[in-house]
């Protein structure tokens, strides 16, 4: 029975069949058309407002969004930044390539007209383990876009090599243009122009489009596609943590980077709108909580006063300000080197549930990670504001003390410019402490500096932080970092600084060895770059974000103008012998010179050359002038030995009480040093005779217990001095010129019960490694050219032969002005080479002279400066460490000199004595 016949019998059996047959014809119909019309959208016959979004997968870094591409491109290759990035091969041929494309378009502006309107996207996808590419997808309105690729595809022509092939349906071409390294794949989805020079990237956008199973961009950030995250003639970059996770674990050159982690976990994404300003690439827009879609982030409860960055050290490479609620929420970018443990966890929680240090600090920390000179891992401070500083120091200490007991290692404490310093066993301490953030504090040193609690990860950082404070080699000081300064509100949740030229060797060591080389490669064009910042804003309502890119700010001098300016000069009577030594007003903070003439005349000299006062002494000044606060009132005088004592004076000349000093039955002073165990100002005076035997004195003149002498076996090769050891305490050490080296405690008893012996004879300085940590060693090189390590429990640990060239060859350890680090020098007839601390050659300097000096003076990575001092010629040479001349004429001089850096004007401040006069230079970096 047909269709027709079922249809006559349902009419006779049922009156009302006629209206029930329309009925059934109407649903008939509506589902006939519903299935062609899945059919046909699924085949794309209708897809002509097809969201270009579809076709982007969700493992997109970012996503730039434009209407008008050929606009955009022409205002970034305007840009100064763009003349040193264009020098890169790949980005050359890009631009290359482009015109090209105008060219084979007819110029006149047809590029510019046909993309005009059109929905441009490109986006950022990883496509193997360290590499990446884009995919471009072009949605447009009507037939100008396929009608310029037709006109395209005719200038090209037949030979060119293109295929042609189906993928899931969709027709696409491979070409490979003029100077490319690989061919461009393309092709017509709907009413969209796909393209990319990975071809699975083409394939992969056909399957986000296609399947219901693969997510696609919208899918993974929902947040961003708002009404107010539509381009409307602006351009817009689209992003997520999750990318840019995906696109450190391409550049990383460790696996299992925690930092990747972090960024994955955190769902963050963003809408960025890019604007060129004067040296400045910005991007500002709104931060997206994935899981609530609202702000991730608490507004702050108190802005950050600005004069922080007084406290910020000039050798930060990466500064991080947070809000300390955000960080106890989870809610800020974060960064682990170690899982958190549980069990450290708790006890720290339990030891501060009711102690007064999380009351009385601030809610902000303030965290910099250091530059690297070469060192595995950079070095952390971190700084806690507080709010009542006594107690929250007491709290501190408290539980550093019962930490240590608890542990049963012994309570270890030092001391720099005044400033107690304690060490915190506890596994990474600041770790723990804040759930998670600040890495890096397998010990953890502590301090206070003026309301500031500080945390850093090793001793050597610790004191390096103190230094710069203390020579006011911070931000704060810095005309380099006045813009960032000026732009900083104090109101946000989380900014980060990156000072580019200091991060960049970071970059380098830890990136993958093939990005490794190319970052090496174009170090000059990178150079450009000089800050990066992120700032993380929030409001009740909305969170939002600004990244600033700074670039361009490096000014080279004028070849016809000389980099060594002297601006200034003193004369005195007779001829200088001593000096210049640097010294601090303690009034103002400004820099003055201590010289002594011929006659043994002392002068302090002023900063504008007025002499604040002279006094006649009987001998020469021997070794070190060290400024010390005798009377603990903030005021600070000078003391120095001569032959026959020790003398002390205040700043307008008076001598200090008792002074000067004699050792017993007036002995002869051949070396002398200062002590201050615990920075309280208990000073201690460590002193050697001319026979070897060594003093230690109260700043009073009273010889000590156990030092009244301590005999030795012979005259010393350099000063007495006193290293605190964390496990071993407080160590006095001697190094004679016999080649005999001296450990000694507190008391003045030896640690061995005798001699180390390190050679036949020593004839220079001293240097450690590692201060602070269980490595610790001494080393020097003995007259044969031996370098000798022995480590602080007395061992040998290490012999070395560097090559002699010949008999007359001599050897040198150069200490920087800090004396924590060393170089090596040997000195031949004709040459001078220099070797780091690791015995690798630093540089060769050709000189002709018997008789030179060596000074190494280091302000942290790329602001290092040896000399060499000719006493013969009395020339005055100024390298860096690759053996580059800093000033191509040398500078009159015959004795040691004096440098400083003054970080407000991004300079030297070299001072030199030649014959009766005292001359001072500026050197611009």
């Amino acid at each position: 029975m047909g269709f027709f016949s079922l249809l006559e019998l349902a009419i006779i059996i049922d009156p009302n069949s006629l209206t029930t047959l329309k009925t059934f014809l109407v649903l008939l119909l509506i589902l006939l058309f519903s299935i062609v019309g899945y059919l046909l959208v699924r085949t794309d016959v209708f897809s002509t407002k097809l969201d270009p979004y579809r076709l982007i997968p969700s493992n997109s870094i970012w996503v730039y969004e434009t209407n008008e591409p050929v606009k955009a491109w022409n205002e970034l290759v305007s840009q100064p930044i763009w003349k040193d990035l264009a020098e890169i091969p790949a980005l050359k041929r890009l631009e290359t390539q482009l015109v090209r494309l105008d060219s084979l378009a007819g110029k006149s502006g047809v590029l510019e007209r046909t993309w005009r309107g059109q929905r441009f996207l490109v986006s950022l996808h990883p496509i193997g383990k360290e590499e990446f590419d884009f995919l471009f997808a072009i949605a447009y309105e009507d037939e100008r876009v396929p009608e310029l690729i037709s006109s395209l595809e005719r200038h090209i022509g037949e030979g060119n090599g293109a295929k042609t092939r189906s993928y899931s349906g969709v027709i696409l071409k491979e070409h490979k243009p003029e100077l490319a390294t690989r061919p461009i794949t393309y092709g017509f989805y709907g009413k969209v122009l796909v393209a990319s020079f990975t071809s699975f990237l083409v394939e992969d956008a056909i399957r986000s489009a296609k399947s219901d199973d693969m997510a696609d961009f919208v899918a993974a950030y929902p947040g961003m596609f708002g009404e107010m995250e539509q381009p409307n003639g602006r351009n817009l970059l689209k992003t997520g943590s999750e990318g840019w996770g995906e696109l450190l674990l391409g550049f990383s050159s460790r696996s299992g980077n925690s930092v990747v982690d972090d960024l994955a976990n955190l769902p963050y994404g963003a809408v960025l709108e890019p604007a060129f300003q004067d040296g400045t690439v910005s991007f500002s827009g709104r931060l997206f909580d994935l899981r609530t879609g609202g702000p991730p982030m608490k507004p702050v409860s108190r802005p950050l006063d600005p004069d922080f960055f007084h406290f910020v050290t000039n050798r930060s490479a990466i500064l991080r300000v947070m809000d300390r609620e955000n960080v106890r929420l989870g809610s800020l970018p974060a960064t682990r080197l170690g899982e958190v443990k549980s069990t450290v966890y708790s006890d720290l929680q339990r030891a501060f549930s009711e102690g007064s240090f999380l009351n009385d600090t601030a809610p902000w920390l303030i965290y910099m990670i250091m530059e690297q000179d070469g060192a595995a891992n950079a070095d952390r401070v971190l700084l806690v504001p507080l709010l009542e500083t006594d107690q929250a120091w007491s709290g501190l200490t408290d539980f550093v003390q019962r930490a240590n007991q608890d542990e049963a290692v012994p309570m270890e404490r030092d001391a720099h410019l005044g400033r107690e310093i304690y060490t915190i066993h506890t596994e990474q301490f600041p770790l723990h402490y804040y759930s998670g953030i600040f890495d890096g504090f397998s010990r953890t040193y502590v301090s206070q500096v003026d309301g500031f609690m500080v945390m850093a990860s090793t001793l050597r950082g610790m004191k390096d932080y103190l230094d710069d404070l203390y020579n006011d080699n911070t931000w704060g000081k810095s005309l380099s970092k006045r813009s960032a300064i000026e732009r900083f509100k104090g109101d946000v949740p989380f900014i980060q600084w990156v000072d580019m030229p200091k991060f960049y060797r970071q970059l380098i060591g830890g990136t993958s060895p093939g990005w490794s080389s190319l970052f090496q490669k174009y170090a000059p064009n990178f150079g450009t770059l000089s800050m990066l910042t992120v700032s993380l804003k929030s409001a009740s309502t909305e969170s939002g974000i600004q990244v600033d890119i700074d670039y361009g700010n490096k000014v080279a001098p004028s070849p016809s103008q000389p980099l060594l300016a002297q601006s200034g000069s003193v004369n005195f009577n007779f001829p200088l012998v001593y000096g210049p030594k640097p010294l601090r007003n303690f009034t103002d903070r400004s820099l003055e010179h201590l010289v002594q003439d011929e006659r043994h005349t002392i002068y302090l000299i002023g900063p504008d050359g007025n002499l604040v006062f002279s006094r006649q002494l009987a001998n020469p000044i021997r070794g070190e002038v060290f400024q010390i606060d005798y009377f603990k009132n903030e005021k600070l005088q000078f003391v120095f030995a001569c032959s026959e004592g020790i003398y002390g004076f205040d700043r307008l000349g008076n001598l200090l009480p008792k002074y000067p000093l004699r050792l017993p039955e007036n002995t002869k002073i051949a070396h002398f040093n200062l002590v201050d165990y615990d920075g309280n100002k208990e000073y201690r005076y460590f002193v050697a005779n001319e026979m070897g035997d060594l003093y230690l004195l109260d700043k009073e003149g009273k010889v000590l217990e156990g030092w009244n002498p301590k005999r030795t076996t012979g005259p010393l090769a350099d000063k007495p001095a006193h290293y605190r050891v964390p496990g071993l305490g407080d160590l006095m050490v001697s190094l004679h010129n016999n080649g005999n080296l001296e450990i000694f405690n507190r008391r003045g008893e030896s640690r061995l019960g005798q001699s180390i012996r390190l050679g036949n004879g020593v004839t220079t300085s001293i240097g450690v490694t590692d201060l602070g940590g269980s490595a610790s060693q001494l080393v020097t090189v003995n007259d044969a050219g031996e370098v000798v390590g022995v480590n602080f429990k007395g061992e040998l640990t290490y012999r070395s032969q560097l090559f002699r060239p010949d008999r007359e060859t001599r050897f040198h350890i150069v200490n920087n002005q800090e004396r924590d680090d060393f170089l090596i020098v040997l000195h031949e007839f004709n040459k001078v080479s220099v070797l780091n601390a690791k015995e690798s050659p630093l540089f060769e300097h050709a000189i002709l002279s018997d008789d030179l000096l060596f000074q190494w003076f280091s302000f942290g990575y790329e602001k290092e400066v040896f000399v060499i001092v000719d006493r013969i010629q009395e020339f005055v040479y100024l390298l860096d460490l690759n053996g580059k001349l800093l000033s191509k004429k040398p500078m009159e001089g015959g004795g040691l000199i004096s440098i400083t850096y003054a970080a407000a004007r991004n300079e030297y401040l070299i001072a030199t004595a030649y014959q009766n006069q005292l001359r001072e230079y500026r050197l611009p970096l």
